[in-house]
């Protein structure tokens, strides 16, 4: 079987019910039941962000001047980055191989199945497809005449087709499932919820009448010394997994959207092909050091401050007076994301993450990609500053899952 899951545990059934702040649910739903025709598909290049490259509309129907307006957040949880171990990693914390590809949101409902970036963009060139999801495909998307749309959230990553593959869409956590909301379950239950209801419909098998695309449960492993060397390792037994790192995440923690220290993302050389991440394609080729040069991109806010996507958000830096002077700053408004590239990685680290803000050299790139959705977070600044320089290994993390008492780095 593709999927392989530590046991259960016996929480109680997810509750059949709208939880209290769960708003971004029922506008998707909303979303996917009435569609906009300022709907877009991004088939650009890019990352887990949906790229920088310009998006290629979906209807056909579109007026002239119409675009796309992006969701303001990411109805996702969305991980920290790991720059140290967390305490009590083998007790409280499972990890998962993560799969190379695009983070997205499936929506099923309304007998029909869409795959969106993070931003809100189809991700998918066809479009909407039928699936075995409840709610996915016209066979499943009537339950009763009580509730007559039924409907399924997962988050996963999607792979497009390849010359040597079909496309998939790797799914690493259930948020809804036949109208059963998962938000408030434990992590652990989660990932077996998710597993045991794939496996159920037969989701891993492709079906050109009733299931268009492949899915498949990422597996998940204790964060034991075993269970992080299997995850690791777990390109080699599945040689078609194209892995990009791994993802921890806290037994306890439930699906809250939005940036999270529960869910942390790790990488180095062997598992992930952009551990050291690139610059962005096209770029400028500046500047002409030996390390790789480090792009963020900040949002500007009215204060005329450049802050991250953390909660609450930290400023990072401001427009400079040279800037303010040449009157290059004037085409930019409040909420615009702005992309930098950072002049001294070594000093970043250096001067300790508390005084970063005051120590980050920034020079001015321009506006991001329009497919990015938010700005980088302070712990990818600082990963990818480590990694350049000091990086966490693999052996740093294992020897904190083999001692845990006096690693706790929280």
């Amino acid at each position: 079987a593709f999927v392989t899951t530590p046991a259960p545990p016996a929480p109680a059934r997810p509750a059949k019910r709208k939880p209290p702040a769960r708003e971004s649910q029922s506008a998707l739903e909303h979303d996917e039941l009435h569609p906009s025709h300022e709907e877009e598909l991004d088939d650009g290049p890019g990352g887990e962000d949906g790229g920088d490259g310009p998006p290629r509309k979906l209807s056909r129907a579109a007026p002239k001047g119409s675009k796309f307006i992006p969701w303001k957040a990411a109805p996702l949880a969305l991980p920290e980055w790991m720059v140290a171990p967390p305490g009590r990693l083998t007790e409280e914390w499972m990890v998962a191989p993560r799969p190379d590809g695009k983070r997205c949101i499936v929506l099923a409902v309304g007998g029909k199945t869409t795959v969106r970036s993070r931003a809100g963009r189809y991700l998918r060139k066809g479009g909407p497809f039928q699936s075995c999801l409840p709610g996915g495909s016209r066979p499943t998307s009537k339950r009763s005449s009580a509730a007559p749309n039924a409907l399924t959230i997962l988050d996963g990553v999607y792979a497009p087709a390849t010359k040597d593959t079909a496309e998939c869409i790797h799914v690493l956590d259930v948020m809804c499932w036949n109208d059963h909301m998962t938000y408030d379950c434990n992590a652990d239950f989660r990932m077996f919820w998710a597993a045991s209801k794939l496996q159920e419909v037969g989701a891993s098998q492709f079906d050109p009448a009733s299931n268009h695309v492949a899915m498949f449960a990422v597996p998940v492993f204790d964060a034991n010394h075993e269970g992080i060397l299997q995850a690791y390792n777990y390109r080699e037994k599945v040689p078609s997994f194209e892995q990009d790192g791994l993802v921890f995440y806290n037994r306890e923690s439930h699906y809250e959207v939005g940036a999270t220290p529960l869910i942390l993302l790790w990488k180095d050389q062997a598992t992930s092909s952009c551990a050291v991440e690139p610059w962005p394609d096209p770029g400028p080729s500046y500047p002409e050091k030996s390390e790789t040069p480090l792009s963020v991109v900040l949002e500007l806010k009215k204060d005329g401050k450049l802050y991250s996507h953390d909660d609450p958000p930290i400023a990072l830096g401001a427009l400079s007076d040279e800037m303010k002077q040449s009157g290059t700053v004037q085409e930019f408004e409040s909420g615009d994301l702005l992309r930098f590239v950072v002049l001294d990685t070594l000093a970043v680290l250096s001067c300790g993450e508390e005084n970063v803000p005051q120590h980050l050299g920034l020079e001015l790139v321009g506006r991001a990609g329009a497919s990015r959705g938010q700005a980088d977070s302070f712990s990818r600044l600082i990963f990818q500053c480590r990694v350049r320089h000091d990086p966490l290994t693999l052996e740093m993390i294992l020897e904190s899952a083999d001692n845990p008492v006096g690693m706790d780095h929280e």
